[in-house]
């Protein structure tokens, strides 16, 4: 029957088809005859427009996110293509969330909203995350019953990492693994062997510093290696050691073994001939973001295997090497690590058997082969090489290589050996925890490597962080669940006693003459729109994320009740994150809002006359104020890059007080001293928005008090402290207040302007209250503990403001009160 269904739906498509065809081809010929021919073969082509119509709508819609335009666009299309026609009763609608990869926060929406899609390409370390917290689908029954042989044909690494306690959640796509490339011709003029690559570690250190090359002026031309300098992490480092990150079990964290400690301290110690590892990662991101290793400014470097499509396209002249990555010693067996994506289900999804349809065939040898076969077709239609990405399938390896191998001996060579090394290949170690443990190794090594500090105490950090949720995912089966029940009952308790007294004191208005009952009345039925707005849309939830702070939820599994647990993780000695916010806080708010505030009143003194051209100044100053933050955010970013070729604030630093002085340009957004200072620069930029308050003050001061001040002798220095600054004390408080307030609600910028994913800025120098919520409430989905923060938050800005406000009168000027 499915044979004859699809059959006849291809059937009424073509049938469709062709009536529209001639229907439209008739309305063309019958353009000279009369209108009555021309009207029967209008109909004709309405009638098969309609047809196709109903034909296209026979067709059910299959979803897939993650999967977009792309590098390999035009393979998948082909892919899809393949699909349709083998099973036309679906129609696959492709949806790039997040620019071409899966966006975590829009697939926790459309799960918790009942909205998710069929498929998702998802990172696939992330797995197991999601799949512990119920989002994704097993796998298993629909593998043994359509694909048994699935999972004997995957490698070893990209199979563990879509398991979770027994089951499986996804399936590999592509498979990537890190290599050593190294430079010929770089290691010819050092008068190395170009043909041999270091054996272990110790060698590679020595030519690492036979390799680098310094300038005249002693900044660095050429390195040699640079442990960032591709794609290793601490992952690879800690592997070759032997260290684990996750114990066997699951239930603790070893991110501070010894042999990662070991490994994190040679890790920093290999950017000792760059001069340090602030200096190495300057280095790196110099060049106007291109790649060093194909510019031929680094000698070698450890990088996944999508470096030798990049070598075909953009340096095909390039003498390159490629080896295994070294080991600690000679004789110790090769070893890396594999990342890469899976196609997963999640739950809810509306169309499971037809995602698990389109999931076997992409997975297939017959859908990996056609994918490349037809992007490898498209890619030479334009005259550029292809080179096959590898898969996480043995025999679609066999078939893809066997028929797309390079031309080019070095890349077909180079292709077999990342292709051999896929069997021993380590998955990254994580669990459920997978994505915070890569931010937590990321973080790590950028803290012992600013010095903020040592590696083992930055990795104990990491660890007590982690270990605390661990924890708290082993608790969570032995915890009530919560029940908003009796916090609900709370909440119309409270809305019943507003009510109630809002009745009582109309009660007590209706005894007394005169109209203040009416009045009162009519007041609040003016006011009452806003009043159930602010009910349902502020005050509402406002008291939910009160409820949620005591619990653990996490926006898809049923939340349970963990007390005062949030809040204690937030203010104990695992806390470390939120008193590093806070203090971040506090800095921009110190050093950031008495500077804007000074320069807008200056701004505003200098323009507060009548002289020509004083309106088209105060434009100018203005306009920041309307320029949105992103695009500000952008424009300073690319201004205060640290490399004087990218940044147009250190060009000019460096033409001016570098060359006067020798003194070094500031890193700004790449330097944990100068990230906060060049965030408070780009407010100073938008001073002028404050300037508008100030020019309505310095106008409220009466100009017969300055007559009378000049007649006594005063000057312009005690006019100014005597007069006009008194007067602009309650603006002066204002602009405190919201200033500080804005400091602790500092987001948008920070998010634009962090050079990193996982850190805010060098050594989370940018870290700020807000955000740490949204890292923790939307990037580990722990959604309690983000409400207990915002709370927290809440409490700090209101006794901030409080604070102020019982300081205010002993400075705070008052009409009348002096003259």
């Amino acid at each position: 029957m499915a044979g004859c269904h699809s059959g006849g739906l291809l059937c009424g498509r073509v049938v469709a088809c062709e009536a529209a065809r001639r229907g439209l081809a008739g309305l063309f010929y019958a353009g000279g005859c009369n209108m009555k021919a021309m009207t029967r073969w209008v109909v004709a082509g309405a009638l098969g427009l309609v047809l196709i119509a109903s034909a296209q709508g026979a067709r059910t819609p299959l979803t897939v996110w993650g999967l977009g335009p792309g590098g390999d666009a035009l393979g998948l299309s082909a892919a899809i293509e393949a699909f349709e026609a083998a099973h036309p009763e679906w129609d696959v609608r492709l949806v790039s969330v997040g620019a071409g990869r899966m966006n975590s926060q829009k697939l926790l929406t459309g799960i918790v909203g009942g909205a998710p899609p069929d498929v998702v390409y998802q990172d696939r370390f992330a797995v197991a995350g999601w799949a512990a917290r119920g989002a994704f689908e097993a796998l298993d029954d629909r593998i043994a019953r359509d694909a048994p042989g699935l999972l004997e044909d995957l490698y070893p690494a990209p199979l563990a990492e879509v398991r979770h306690a027994g089951s499986t959640y996804a399936v590999p796509a592509a498979a990537d693994l890190r290599v050593l490339y190294w430079n010929k011709r770089l290691f010819r003029a050092a008068g190395l062997d170009p043909d041999r690559s270091p054996r272990d570690w110790e060698e590679r250190d020595t030519f690492a510093r036979r390799l680098t090359v310094r300038g005249a002026s002693g900044a660095l031309v050429q390195a040699g290696y640079i442990p960032n300098g591709g794609n290793t992490w601490l992952y690879l480092y800690a592997q070759a050691l032997g260290g684990r990150f996750l114990s066997e079990d699951g239930r603790r964290c070893t991110l501070a073994a010894p042999e990662n400690v070991r490994a994190l301290e040679t890790m920093l110690a290999e950017y000792a001939p760059l001069g340090g590892y602030e200096s190495g990662m300057a280095f790196l991101n110099s060049g106007l973001g291109g790649d060093p290793f194909l510019a031929g400014r680094l000698a070698m470097k450890i990088d996944g295997n999508w470096i030798l499509g990049q070598i075909a396209r953009s340096a095909p002249e390039l003498e390159f090497g490629v080896a295994a990555p070294p080991m600690p010693r000679a004789d110790q067996p090769p070893l890396t690590w594999s990342g890469g994506f899976a196609y997963a289900i999640p739950k809810g999804a509306k169309h499971p058997e037809g995602a698990w349809a389109l999931i076997r065939y992409l997975c297939s040898s017959e859908g990996r082969l056609l994918r490349q076969s037809a992007q490898a077709e498209a890619e030479r239609a334009r005259g550029r090489p292809y080179v096959p990405f590898l898969e996480a399938s043995r025999e679609a390896n066999r078939r893809v290589l066997a028929a797309l191998s390079p031309e080019e001996p070095r890349l077909a060579e180079a292709l077999m050996l990342q292709a051999s090394l896929l069997e021993r290949a380590l998955p990254r170690d994580g669990g459920p925890l997978a994505q915070s443990m890569w931010d937590a190794q990321s973080r790590a090594i950028d803290l012992a490597g600013r010095g903020s500090l040592s590696p083992q105490a930055a990795l104990e950090s990491e660890q007590a962080t982690l270990q605390a949720r661990l924890d708290a995912l082993e608790a969570r089966s032995n915890a009530p669940l919560a029940r908003p029940g009796a916090f609900l009952g709370l909440c119309a308790i409270g809305a019943g006693i507003a009510v109630w007294g809002w009745a009582a004191a109309l009660r007590r208005l209706k005894r007394r003459p005169g109209p203040g009952y009416r009045e009162a009345l009519w007041g609040l039925a003016m006011i009452s729109p806003w009043l159930i707005g602010f009910a349902a849309f502020t005050l509402g939830p406002m008291l939910a994320s009160l409820y949620l702070s005591f619990t653990d939820a996490d926006g898809l599994s049923p939340a349970r009740w963990v007390g005062w647990g949030n809040y204690a993780a937030l203010l104990g000695p695992q806390g470390a994150q939120t008193r590093l916010a806070f203090s971040n806080a506090f800095y921009l708010a110190a050093f950031g809002v008495p500077l804007h505030l000074a320069t807008g009143l200056a701004i505003a003194l200098l323009l507060s006359g009548a002289g020509r051209g004083m309106g088209v100044f105060r434009t100018i100053f203005y306009l920041p104020a309307v320029v949105p933050t992103v695009a500000a955010a952008i424009l300073w970013a690319w201004l205060l890059a640290s490399d004087p070729s990218q940044g147009l604030v250190n060009r000019g630093f460096e033409a001016t007080l570098g060359r006067a002085f020798g003194w070094p340009p500031p890193g700004w957004l790449h330097s944990e001293a100068w990230a906060k200072p060049a965030l408070i620069l780009m407010g100073v930029w938008g001073a002028g928005s404050g300037m508008i308050l100030w020019l309505a003050g310095l106008r409220s001061v009466p100009g017969e008090m300055y007559e009378a001040a000049r007649l006594e002798g005063a000057g312009s220095g005690r006019q100014f402290a005597s007069l006009t600054l008194p007067h602009l004390t309650p603006l002066l408080f204002f602009g405190l207040v919201m200033g500080v307030l804005g400091a602790m609600q500092e987001f948008d910028r920070v998010y634009v302007m962090r050079p990193g994913e996982a850190t805010a800025g060098p050594a989370d120098a940018l870290l700020t209250p807000v955000f740490l919520l949204y890292r923790t409430g939307f990037a580990s989905f722990q959604m309690g503990l983000a409400s207990a923060l915002a709370w927290l938050l809440f409490g700090v800005a209101l006794l901030a403001t409080l604070a102020q406000a019982r300081w205010a009168p002993r400075w705070l000027y008052a009409e009348g009160e002096r003259s």
